[in-house]
């Protein structure tokens, strides 16, 4: 088990989208190159054609910078395009 928390991170993305949508909207996950992000663990997060986030494990130099001792993940995502989508519905 990875100790990045991405898998958590992954999981609050799903519970989101479970509570708003109840199960029946899904959303997709994309390659992304951030390069506050280490390479292959970072994902753009997409409902449809609308890109509404990413998330990923950061980079030791990002962690490093903000004085972070400890491996981290992190999930971006915008309420506005999520509330969008619910009042489209």
């Amino acid at each position: 088990m990875s100790k990045s928390g991405l898998e958590n991170v992954h999981g609050v993305l799903d519970l989101i989208f479970q509570k708003l949508f109840r199960g029946k909207l899904s959303y997709k996950l994309e390659e992304n190159n951030k390069p506050y992000f280490f390479q292959k663990l970072q994902c753009k997060i997409f409902y449809k054609d609308v890109e509404l986030g990413e998330m990923g494990v950061l980079h030791p130099k990002v962690l490093e910078n903000y004085g972070l001792n400890y491996v981290g993940s992190f999930l971006e995502i915008s309420l506005n395009k999520l509330v969008d989508i619910i009042l489209s519905q």
